[in-house]
């Protein structure tokens, strides 16, 4: 198999190498059982805003009743600032950009190319940034693709081998799939590359390097397993040169092909690690082969095999994060088995040492506690463990995370076989944590925030909620620019000027620094433009350009931003310039006396009004990143100093805008919209004491008026 797997959702640097199959039940037909899964319901609905990478949260019809459903793995991806289902994805990948000769699939920064015909120059292509690698089916089938949804398949490239690509959130899975033994057990891909070499390590598996020597990407030693989940590991990796070609061999045992107890399709997996990709924490360990590790297979196994000998699981979810004042009420871990059909009784151990998926072995195992649970197991479906009083005891820090363990008592019994976080075809039946709690307002108690001043209103009402020190006139660094934008949005509104108007920029509006987009004195520049560079990236130099703009000087343009104060009756706010910083060494400072403060009340209740009258600039000040000149040698790309907005590293579902600011005398500043399930809250956070300091102090603000304020 060649894939980014899920877990290595972050580094889409990939390979695509060989085989993978579909896991089928076995010898004897099983009955799906009843199940239960949190889901969409008449009785509870999701809250999407809540959703993140591995997780779901769903909120049930009496209101304040929760339940989280967590993965080891990504259920969702990010596409344009929302998480989506993997589901959706796969059915917006059946409609990829087609060309002449290739399907072509974009992830991110990531390109895939996928060939009409097996016979092409290449059958896949993969680009990011210079580097290239092409791959070539070596054999001579001319196989047309077939093209469903997330799936794109060669059907019989060999006798009785179809090659088939799958499309997920973190890039293609390729796998050939061998129905019978045709007497092939070597698999080649010719492949070309730019800036990218193989260089074949000691223990069998395989690194790619660019040109500097950074390891691009892993491939483990591959191994390979049937559809009884027999499995071996005697499988090579080879680069072979035969003339300007060169190839990547898979030499699969052909005695372990040929044996009579294969039960087909087999599967051959050389999985691809990716530098910098996340660890997930699943496996199972083998008496039969003690210092086998089983980190990639797509499987986890307890009770007896005949090619493993006595099988424990091992697990480890990371919790996922409650709302505030939550109260556990309900715990549950559930897993997939698909293999056997008798009634067999299975423990569930707690985990009291630490471990890793890569690392352990039957050998190397780490201890566990008495049995807490204990579940039946019969046919293929779903099947869950209490984890109530274990998920208490996480949450509180009684008990260290450390997972769980599924193991029999009598471990000679015949095996149950469960999906791994590597089984790629349904992503619901991998393993999942279920967490149900409430929430009881009258107990949320307040945050410790930690900042000079602070405050959150109810964005609908104006009602305070909570705050520091609301009235203090302080600094307020570029929140000042709202203030801006309520001016020049007055003058669009009342047909002064247009967003179309070309502003020519003077000297002085070019040599305002701090945070600028590089003007130069003599550019010309659309109002339109100028106001995204000051909303989205708080463009120092672009906000004094449409302050002359507007009113000839900026000391005309402060003049009206302090009359609009009043009119707004922002007691404890006056201003001196119109980008907020400080006025040492500000060039040709505005003629206005006083000082430049606002109070977090003044601000929040700035942003409520600006919000209401100009909705329209909600759409700006989500913007997460823009690109101002694009296509000219001068392009500049910019990211929203708000990184709260989705796909930014303080990323807080529901968050809107609004605007940052720093200066030495005013600290770190932030005031936020944050809108989830119809609720609306403006926070304003003041003089935090880091650039990530005004985020995490306004989470704290959200999660206790969420909690606080459901309704």
């Amino acid at each position: 198999m060649f894939r980014t797997s899920l877990k290595k959702i972050n580094a889409l640097v990939l390979f695509l190498t060989i085989f993978t199959v579909f896991l089928f039940p076995i010898n004897q037909p099983v009955q799906a059982v009843t199940t239960t899964s949190s889901k969409q319901t008449n009785d509870q609905t999701e809250v999407v805003e809540k959703r993140t990478e591995t997780s779901k949260t769903f909120k049930k019809k009496d209101g304040k009743t929760f339940v989280t459903e967590q993965y080891l793995e990504p259920i969702h991806v990010q596409k344009n600032g929302k998480w989506i289902d993997i589901d959706q994805l796969k059915k917006e990948n059946a409609s990829a950009k087609t060309s002449d000769e290739m399907i072509y699939v974009e992830k991110g920064k990531v390109r895939f190319g996928f060939a009409k015909k097996s016979d092409a120059p290449q059958i896949l292509r993969f680009e990011q940034a210079d580097s290239k690698v092409d791959f070539r089916f070596s054999g001579k089938a001319a196989v047309p693709v077939k093209q469903e949804e997330n799936k794109l398949s060669y059907p019989s490239v060999y006798p009785e081998t179809d090659l088939v690509y799958h499309i997920d959130s973190a890039g293609v899975k390729e796998e050939w799939k061998l129905h019978r033994y045709s007497g092939q057990s070597t698999f080649s891909m010719g492949i070309q590359m730019n800036n990218a070499r193989p260089v074949p390590q000691k223990d069998g598996s395989m690194q790619f390097v660019n040109q500097k020597g950074d390891i691009l990407f892993n491939i483990p030693r591959p191994f390979m397993y049937d559809a009884n989940d027999a499995s071996s590991q005697e499988v090579k990796l080879e680069i072979r040169n035969s003339g300007k070609e060169t190839y990547l061999d898979i030499k699969a045992d052909e005695a372990w092909l040929k044996d009579p107890k294969r039960v087909f399709p087999i599967t051959i997996d050389p999985t691809v690690g990716v530098q910098g990709a996340k660890s997930t924490y699943d496996n199972l360990v083998s008496s039969k082969n003690p210092t086998t590790n089983y980190q990639v297979f797509p499987f986890l196994i307890t009770g007896t095999h005949n090619d493993y000998g006595a099988t424990r699981s091992f697990i480890k979810f990371d919790l996922p994060t409650l709302l505030q004042g939550a109260q556990i009420t309900g715990a549950k871990f559930s897993l997939y088995q698909y293999s056997t059909a008798h009634q067999q009784p299975i423990n569930l151990h707690p985990v009291t040492s630490s471990w890793t998926s890569k690392g352990i072995t039957w050998n190397e195992q780490p201890s566990v506690g008495q049995k807490i649970k204990q579940s039946t197991v019969g046919g293929a479906g779903e099947y869950s463990w209490d984890l109530t009083e274990l998920a208490k005891d996480w949450y509180s820090s009684k008990t260290p995370n450390n997972g769980i363990s599924l193991q029999y008592e009598d471990e000679t019994q015949d095996r149950k076989s469960f999906r791994s976080s590597d089984y790629m075809d349904d992503v619901t039946q991998r393993p999942k944590l279920l967490v149900t709690y409430t929430i009881d307002p009258q107990t949320v108690s307040e945050p410790n925030v930690e900042a000079e001043s602070y405050i959150i209103i109810d964005a609908k009402t104006g009602q305070q909620l909570y705050g520091k020190s609301v009235n203090q006139p302080r600094p307020p660094a570029s929140m000042t620019k709202m203030m801006t934008e309520f001016v020049v949005l007055d003058q669009i509104k009342n047909g002064k000027i247009s967003w179309d108007d070309v502003v020519e920029v003077s000297p002085r509006a070019a040599g305002i620094d701090e945070s600028q987009i590089e003007l130069e004195a003599g550019e010309k520049m659309s109002v339109r433009e100028l106001f995204m560079a000051m909303a989205v990236y708080s463009a120092n130099d672009a906000t004094a350009a449409l302050a002359e703009h507007v009113s000839g000087t900026e000391t005309e343009f402060v003049n009206a931003m302090n009359q609009k104060a009043k009119e707004l009756n922002l007691n404890e706010t006056h201003f001196r310039n119109a980008t907020g910083l400080n006025m040492d060494n500000y060039p040709d400072p505005p003629k206005v006396d006083g000082e430049h403060v606002m109070s977090a009340e003044n601000t929040a209740n700035l942003a409520r009004t600006l919000l209401q009258q100009y909705p329209e600039l909600e759409k700006i000040v989500s913007t997460p990143q823009y690109t101002f000149r694009k296509g000219t040698p001068r392009e500049k790309k910019v990211i929203s100093w708000n990184r709260m907005l989705p796909g930014l590293d303080q990323f807080y579902p529901g968050v809107i805008g609004l605007k940052t600011g720093f200066t030495t005398p005013a600290g770190y500043c932030f005031t936020g919209v944050t809108e989830q399930e119809g609720k609306r809250f403006i926070t304003v956070v003041m003089g935090a004491k880091t650039q990530d300091a005004r985020f995490t102090e306004t989470k704290k603000l959200l999660d206790y008026a969420f909690a606080k304020f459901p309704k």
